[in-house]
């Protein structure tokens, strides 16, 4: 099927039109010189404003173009890659496969991030593998984000799922 990418432009992801949402720069700008911020200042805090705006917009027009092209493709979602200082929640789930209309969950300051694929390719690399992950630890930090207990259950062979996912009603 074809997809109309006009969708993509002059709409902001919440919703707004995006001349509406670069006004907030200005009022930004406005507001601290109105009540006596330098001129100097006040234009510091519109343009990081306006800098925050900008790319976010245009990294959520890239995500939502992405997640288009996936959803017109079959057999082609996400998977989950961890970064090295992932929480052990987020490494059990390295590798996952992802369908276009069901995205992981993240929570704040999550490191991991999804990349498209054509298929489940849980394994191929280390930040699709939660056990390659644990072993590309150092041991302290193996301890440090599975517990000294669990981590050590992990390297005497209990599965890496059911170690973390032990923890979680504790």
């Amino acid at each position: 099927g074809g997809a109309n990418t006009l969708g993509l432009s002059g709409i902001a992801s919440d919703g707004r039109t995006l001349e509406g949402l670069l006004l907030q720069p200005l009022i930004t700008a406005n507001v601290p010189a109105a009540s006596g911020m330098t001129l100097q200042d006040a234009l510091l805090a519109g343009a990081s404003a306006l800098a925050r705006i900008v790319g976010t917009q245009v990294q959520d027009a890239g995500r939502a173009s992405t997640g288009l092209s996936i959803a017109a493709r079959p057999r082609t979602g996400w998977i989950r890659l961890v970064e090295p200082k992932a929480c052990s929640r987020c490494v059990i789930l390295a590798g996952r496969f992802y369908r276009w209309s069901s995205g992981f969950d993240r929570h704040p300051m999550c490191k991991c991030r999804n990349i498209p694929a054509s298929e489940d390719v849980e394994g191929i690399r280390p930040d699709t593998d939660p056990l390659a992950h644990f072993n590309s630890l150092s041991e302290a930090e193996q301890n440090k984000q599975f517990t000294k207990a669990g981590a050590q259950a992990i390297r005497d062979g209990a599965d890496i799922s059911r170690v973390v996912n032990a923890r979680r009603g504790a």
